[in-house]
């Protein structure tokens, strides 16, 4: 498997994992991006060969096509490579082909799954289990599955990922929920759906699949795989729910309590439904849950999710920059009582935001809306009957006007149910903005 071709197209973040990992396997690299005549040749690894003409791509053989995930499935050039036959993979299914020995928790969802995944890497070190977690949540997949020697990798699958894999098979699937989203990527609700379930197309009865009971698409999963479920509506007879505060485990008639959820630093019903999910996937290790118990007290989440930021003058400042779809926003409104400020606002993946604004009516004092679809937003509340509010074109100026806007006991919530990438390379850089706004006042 040396001296062979490997086309990576985007030379993004992805791309350059990809890259340099192939490079290290003694492969030709060859990388194609729309955008490489803006990077200068002195940034240019001297070691690839860099295409800059789609019509040489295509005149080409390579042995392998991996595609960035971030490149949508309607690219020309992805049509035409598929046009001619040309099987074309994502780089988790690249890093699958090469993988060590470690075991591999596959982790995806609408919404839950980067918390979920910080989880589990934190429960599995804090008891000695070598884990890293890998993927979409920030560190590449590919090169971790190929040279690094761990226990046990988490991934983060995003649905883009997910879309382009043939072999790709964890050891404990795990899918936190399906909701629509990312429909200006994958065209159709339908499509969305078939990218995340791909995470449990190729599970064997050796494999677990963990999976949320309330969500109807979920629920009603077949496969040869071993299913364990969780809930915080419905009571099992075989698996982790939620009750009266408390998370319980239920096998063979036995019931047993085992996190008090006034304990848990993360607050709210879907952090307790990511607690669940990660509780599915150590009792699937066959892990002792009672060990898991006392780790989960002292996991306090991930930045950027219901992040608080400070107090100043009595107001509370919030920081869920990774809210980055209107189901996500509805969970961070339903954890808070106090009348909430709320930035919304970001890039347009073709949501509805009727159904938010319509829910969260008697809970948003005020609406601020800001970016590409700050206009949308705007006409949707003023449709729903909403009073308070405003439209501004960056977020800078939405949090100067919150600021006239709040009094003591008040919430200043940015959650934007959108992506960053309108006005932000990401929902961290996003997210640190609105921080550094929130530490300078005075």
């Amino acid at each position: 498997m040396e001296d062979k071709k490997i086309l990576v197209i985007g030379y993004g973040k992805a791309g350059k994992t990809v890259a340099m990992s192939m490079l290290k396997k003694s492969w030709q690299v060859f990388v194609y991006d729309d955008f490489l005549k803006n990077i200068s040749e002195k940034d240019l690894d001297k070691r690839i060969n860099f295409i800059y003409n789609s019509s040489d791509v295509i005149s080409q053989e390579f042995d392998l096509l991996v595609k960035s995930p971030g490149i949508k499935p309607t690219n020309p050039l992805i049509l035409a490579l598929k046009k001619q036959g040309r099987k074309i993979i994502s780089d988790i299914e690249l890093g699958y082909l090469f993988k060590g020995p470690e075991k591999l928790i596959g982790i995806t969802g609408t919404n839950g799954k980067t918390t979920t995944t910080s989880f589990i890497e934190f429960f599995l070190n804090k008891n000695n289990i070598k884990a890293k977690a890998v993927g979409n949540i920030g560190l590449g997949a590919v090169e971790e599955m190929i040279f690094t020697k761990m226990d046990i990798l988490a991934i983060e699958c995003s649905s883009f990922q997910l879309n382009d894999i043939e072999t790709f098979r964890p050891d404990i699937a795990l899918i936190t929920n399906i909701d629509k989203d990312h429909l200006d990527y994958h065209g159709s609700e339908e499509n969305y759906i078939r990218a995340k379930l791909n995470l449990l197309k190729n599970l064997g009865p050796e494999n677990y699949a963990v999976l949320n009971y309330d969500d109807p698409i979920l629920k009603n999963q077949e496969g040869p795989y071993k299913k364990i479920y969780f809930s915080s509506k419905n009571k099992l007879t075989h698996g982790f729910y939620y009750k009266d505060g408390y998370i319980i485990f239920a096998k063979n008639q036995v019931e047993e309590k085992l996190i008090d959820c006034k304990q848990l630093k993360l607050k709210g019903i879907h952090n307790y439904e990511n607690i669940m999910a990660g509780l599915g996937v150590f009792y699937s290790l066959g892990l002792n849950l009672k060990d898991v118990s006392k780790t989960a007290y002292e996991f306090s989440g991930v930045r950027h999710r219901l992040e608080f930021v400070r107090n100043f003058k009595g107001v509370d400042y919030y920081n869920d920059s990774k809210g980055t779809n209107t189901d996500s926003t509805r969970k961070a409104l339903a954890s808070f009582s106090q009348p909430i400020i709320i930035l919304m606002g970001g890039y347009d993946k073709g949501e509805d935001f009727s159904g938010l604004l319509k829910e969260a009516k008697d809970k948003i004092k005020a609406l601020l809306a800001f970016g590409q679809t700050g206009e949308k937003i705007y006409e949707t509340a003023r449709d729903q009957g909403y009073q308070n509010i405003f439209l501004a074109h960056d977020l800078k100026g939405a949090f100067t006007r919150a600021q006239t806007l709040a009094c003591s006991n008040d919430l200043v919530l940015l959650s934007p149910a959108c992506a960053s990438w309108d006005q932000y390379k990401s929902f961290e850089d996003r997210g640190d903005e609105f921080v550094n706004l929130v530490n300078s006042l005075k």
